[in-house]
């Protein structure tokens, strides 16, 4: 079975170096797939602060990935970071490739988080999370439009 797998984290996290260690893992056991990106900071590939990079493929805003997962066939992987940046249609689309042609999506995306999170609870930062899925689930894409829970 597919799974879509949304990793997120702030500016600087690791999200791009994990991107990449994942496409490398999967493509040197031999599985075939897609390393996507979209405004990565170099254009055209994905690349991490600790200058490693990758070739992908640039997701224009017209880019329909189900049909390039499609014509790609066979693929047991795609691996895209910078999701934040996609279209609505194309989260949808990584939803279908997940569940029409059977292949794992590894979507890598920035989370914004104030410097008043510092001051959450832990039980105030899982209502962040579960509003940002909330709010994921409604198809809001955007960054930084997460309410925050600050105590006072």
């Amino acid at each position: 079975m597919a799974t879509l797998r949304f990793n997120y984290g702030t500016m600087g996290s690791g999200k791009s170096t994990l991107a990449l260690q994942i496409n490398h893992n999967l493509t040197s056991r031999g599985l075939a797939g897609l390393l996507l990106t979209k405004l990565d900071r170099d254009g055209g590939q994905v690349t991490s602060r600790l200058g490693v990079s990758t070739p992908a493929i640039e997701m224009a805003p017209d880019l329909n990935l189900f049909d390039l997962a499609v014509a790609r066939m066979p693929l047991q992987f795609i691996v895209c970071d910078e999701a934040q940046f996609c279209t609505i249609q194309q989260c949808d689309q990584l939803a279908l490739i997940v569940d029409e042609l059977h292949v794992d999506v590894y979507a890598f995306g920035l989370i914004q988080i104030s410097k008043d999170c510092c001051l959450m609870a832990r039980d105030d930062y899982s209502k962040l999370l579960i509003n940002a899925l909330r709010c994921k689930l409604k198809h809001a894409v955007g960054v930084g439009h997460v309410q925050l829970i600050t105590r006072v």
